[in-house]
């Protein structure tokens, strides 16, 4: 874990290779969080990273809550940041969580910064319900998600999204690789955007995708509309 809660420093959190397993609610495989104004990056580049934490949610105190463990997590944590939550995946990585909610490559940010999820090559595996594997969420910014030829992403459980890129002011999305949806209302891919145009999806025809269903939903007033949708 890298974490810096100063305002010019940025955290790095880097894996070359070995093996991470987590066990507990909220223990990230490989983890880089910044309170401040600087970017938040987490690299792997070879190695397995498994998680087993789930949500765990207290109905008698919510300050015991706890979410579930993430694979690999950038974090930027200020509304006012405009900095970079930056995840990216390369080599031969493989990356699993066996939680419910617990994601497996993750870029975020609460500020007006692009978070950028980033999986050329590799494998990331979400055993869990409502766990998502490449995800990019920007709070009040962009969202990007790429995934490159001979990366895999597969989701199996109800409510899981292979790919999901959600930002503020749109989001771009390339993918070059194979990626399967969950169960039930899961996607292939699902990208919610909060602009009105711009927003971008491209998807390779080759090599073939095994994608299960590509969701596209844009809030726009208030109101969320299924602009895109195909069965393979």
């Amino acid at each position: 874990m890298a974490d810096n809660t100063g305002q010019n420093n940025a955290a790095t959190a880097l894996m070359n290779g070995g093996r991470v397993e987590t066990w507990d609610s909220g223990a990230d495989g490989v983890y880089a969080l910044v309170n401040g104004t600087r970017d938040a990056t987490v690299e792997m580049d070879g190695g397995t990273v498994i998680t087993w934490g789930t949500e765990y949610v207290d109905d008698v105190d919510p300050k015991n809550n706890e979410r579930a463990s993430y694979g690999l997590f950038a974090f930027v944590d200020n509304t006012g940041s405009n900095a970079t939550a930056k995840t990216v995946m390369t080599g031969e990585s493989e990356v699993e969580t066996r939680g419910d909610k617990a994601h497996g490559v993750v870029a975020n940010t609460t500020g007006s910064g692009a978070a950028i999820a980033e999986m050329m090559a590799g494998k990331v595996t979400m055993v869990g319900k409502d766990a998502h594997g490449l995800v990019a969420e920007s709070a009040r910014g962009q969202a990007i998600a790429s995934l490159g030829t001979g990366a895999v992403v597969e989701v199996f459980r109800a409510g899981s999204d292979g790919i999901r890129a959600e930002g503020a002011t749109g989001f771009d999305v390339d993918v070059d690789g194979t990626v399967r949806g969950g169960a039930g209302s899961g996607a292939a891919i699902r990208t919610i955007s909060g602009a009105g145009s711009g927003d971008r999806t491209s998807i390779s025809p080759t090599p073939p995708l095994s994608l299960r269903e590509i969701l596209v939903l844009r809030y726009k007033t208030g109101m969320a509309m299924r602009t895109s949708a195909w069965q393979g």
